[in-house]
């Protein structure tokens, strides 16, 4: 068994800068996907289901697009030692702009089929405007994300937040007025280009592109594997949207309706948020940490309360969606969406699973290994031949969802097991927090099934808390080194924590010395 090393009470330098930095990237994600869901509320109410599944392909369309070209040059800039070499942005800028430049036109010639393949073919235009999206995510900056190898978080969180804000603000006139699917796809485009924007005027270098066959080379090896991984990405995390979505055409006896896909939809927005939100904070805070010790003992340490940490957070989150989902959805999206019910559950569990194993994936990827994501994804990957299986037979929406998260579990004891075989690192540091994980979503689960969710807003929420402290209580117990960690950062917080974003951005641009690393 592996026994950390006390923590001292006076915070070493990395660990200030970590607080620093995950406060600043928890307020920040909070702002940012919080904007993003009450813009996704605003539209869902103002139109109809139907009209919100529309909207819903068009976002499955981006994603599509956007994993099947992703070589994940951001990580590399992050992870890389020689990340900071101004040749090496400027290659990793070109890749992006050639790969938004080939999305957008790909997107604009397959408006046609894919607008008639959703059952929308009033909606062509609409697709073939979209290709201006990732025209523009082609020309980003990336100061944004090499200011993070150093743990300096705030220009990505200024350009993210101000991005999601300005949109949110214009988001209720616009749907009020257009009151159709094309509102999301305004405030779409509108966000991308307040984004790209934002990013030149935070960075310090100027923006360029630089041909290097070495530096290519590099992030093609790097990123084909996660290419493929992306691949596998959308099939597991929008493959069921597609299905519900294109059924129709793809089997004689599927039932599935815009509607339906929009109900799916939206629970899948709601249970999906703080999976995103907590998975980039989680990458972009351990990434560079683990990455610096990948080749010490300290790795293990950091890569243990990464699991622990996310384990924890995902045990409360599922508790949350699973029991008190039902009336959460209702009250934010509508009575129309009272049919989510029967798939939130499944979902909640599923995107659970999905956040912890952002921990893994972390620590390979620190490495210099992607890998792992490949294996886990095509594990995932497998359970879509049952959600076929249950769109052609007409099963109910809550199999797709099932499938889902049987898929998730798979990856899950995939990836653990390739971090045991081909790093070393102890079953025992990633089987304990993931049993627990699964002990908590199997006792919402009951709960839910002797019908406390369906007693009321009161009961079901007396019963949520008093499970979640229950829950929080037993990670505290169980790992003493993390109870440590969280009070010791409480009491430091409770001092300097919550200062202004320019006096934040001061401290993260002091330079550890490598003692303090």
């Amino acid at each position: 068994m592996i026994v950390d090393p006390p923590l001292k009470p006076a915070l070493p330098v990395l660990h200030r800068r970590m607080l620093h930095g995950g406060a600043a990237l928890t307020l920040g994600q909070l702002l940012a996907q919080g904007a993003s869901f009450i813009r996704n509320i605003i539209v869902a109410r103002l139109v109809s289901p139907d009209n919100f599944g529309i909207a819903a392909t068009l976002w499955i369309t981006i994603a599509l697009l956007d994993m099947l070209s992703n070589m994940n040059v951001e990580l590399l800039l992050t992870q890389a030692d020689d990340g900071d070499a101004p040749a090496f942005q400027r290659t990793a800028q070109l890749i992006l702009a050639g790969r938004g430049l080939v999305c957008a036109a790909v997107i604009f010639a397959l408006a046609y089929p894919i607008s008639h393949l959703f059952g929308a073919p009033q909606a062509q235009w609409a697709f073939q405007l979209l290709a201006v999206y990732p025209l523009m995510r082609g020309f980003v900056h990336l100061d944004v994300n090499r200011f993070q190898r150093q743990m300096e978080f705030w220009p990505y969180i200024i350009v993210d937040v101000a991005s999601q804000f300005v949109v949110v603000i214009v988001a209720y006139p616009l749907a009020r007025w257009l009151h159709n699917y094309s509102a999301l796809l305004w405030l779409l485009l509108a966000q991308g280009a307040i984004y790209v924007i934002g990013t030149h005027l935070v960075a310090q270098r100027h923006y360029g592109w630089t041909i290097s066959k070495v530096y290519s080379r590099r992030f093609f090896h790097f990123g084909w594997p996660l290419l493929i991984s992306s691949i596998l990405l959308f099939c597991v995390s929008q493959g069921d949207q597609f299905l519900i979505g294109s059924s129709h055409r793809l089997f004689s006896h599927a039932f599935y309706t815009p509607k339906d896909l929009g109900i799916y939809s939206a629970a899948l927005t709601l249970t999906l948020a703080p999976t995103v939100f907590l998975g980039k904070v989680n990458a972009a805070l351990f990434l560079p940490m683990l990455a610096r010790t990948k080749d010490t003992a300290l790795f293990e340490t950091r890569y243990r309360l990464s699991l622990q940490s996310l384990s924890l957070i995902s045990a409360l989150i599922a508790i949350l969606w699973m029991i008190l989902g039902r009336h959460l959805i209702v009250t934010l999206y509508g009575p129309q969406y009272l049919g989510v019910s029967y798939v939130i559950g499944w979902l909640a569990a599923l995107q659970a699973i999905n956040l912890t194993r952002t921990a893994p994936r972390s620590a390979t990827l620190a490495k210099g290994d992607p890998h792992n994501s490949l294996l886990a994804n095509s594990c995932r990957a497998t359970c879509l031949i049952a959600a076929l299986f249950a769109a052609a037979t007409a099963k109910p929406l809550s199999w797709i969802a099932a499938c889902g998260f049987f898929g998730e579990v798979a990856a899950m004891v995939s990836s653990i097991a390739y971090m045991r075989l081909k790093h070393s690192v102890p079953l025992q540091l990633s089987i304990t927090p993931v049993a627990l994980l699964g002990c908590s979503i199997l006792a919402a689960a009951l709960l839910v099934h002797s019908g406390v969710a369906a007693a009321g807003w009161p009961s079901a929420s007396i019963v949520t808390c008093l499970l979640m402290m229950f829950v929080f209580g037993a990670w505290m117990l169980a790992y003493p080194q993390l109870r440590h960690l969280l009070f010791s950062s409480v009491a430091y917080i409770r001092r300097p924590m919550l200062i202004a974003p320019w006096r934040a951005l001061a401290l993260s641009r002091t330079v550890p010395t490598q003692q303090d690393l």
